[in-house]
């Protein structure tokens, strides 16, 4: 009898700076769905921040969205960077403006630590940018021994707007 996959709950986030940024988290929400291993079953709010540390950069439009699915942490990985390739993004070894940006940011309870793959991811819990639209389909999710609530507490948020923009 063949072994069945699990199937994990897993977040990711999705970013944008670059043309219609919108229209990127779009296409990248509609590039998991088309996949029949991938089952979306939670969307928050859009965000604007502000760019950091790349110059003058434009706003970043973020986003988190859930998903189900029996992929490993590194098939979803290699299925997150053909989705983002589709999409025009072009890696870089500095940070840079993108079309589009996504994190894995948790696989079910699952932990990693190679070289390409870190989860939890490692900065999630210090980005509003993050916390902010994780808490919004996860607000009682636990990650390192914190509500994600309880978080975003820690951080500045003042670089971050919640905007009236769907996924949908």
């Amino acid at each position: 009898m063949p072994l069945l996959k699990q199937v994990e709950t897993v977040y990711l986030a999705l970013g944008s700076n670059l043309g219609d940024r919108l229209e990127y988290l779009r296409k990248a929400i509609a590039c998991f769905k088309s996949d029949a291993r991938i089952d979306v079953i939670g969307l928050s709010r859009v965000y604007e921040t502000k760019a950091i540390g790349i110059g003058l950069a434009p706003d970043f439009l973020n986003a988190v969205i859930a998903i189900k699915t029996d992929y490993s942490p590194v098939e979803l990985l290699s299925v997150v960077h053909t989705c983002e390739k589709a999409l025009g993004r072009i890696r870089s070894e500095e940070v840079s403006s993108r079309t589009l940006d996504i994190d894995i940011l948790l696989y079910g309870n699952r932990r990693s630590d190679t070289l390409e793959l870190v989860i939890p991811h490692p900065r999630m819990t210090q980005r509003a940018f993050v916390l902010m639209p994780l808490n919004d389909i996860a607000s009682d999710l636990v990650v390192e021994g914190q509500k994600i609530h309880d978080w975003i507490k820690n951080c500045d948020t003042s670089l971050v707007t919640c905007t009236n923009l769907l996924l949908e």
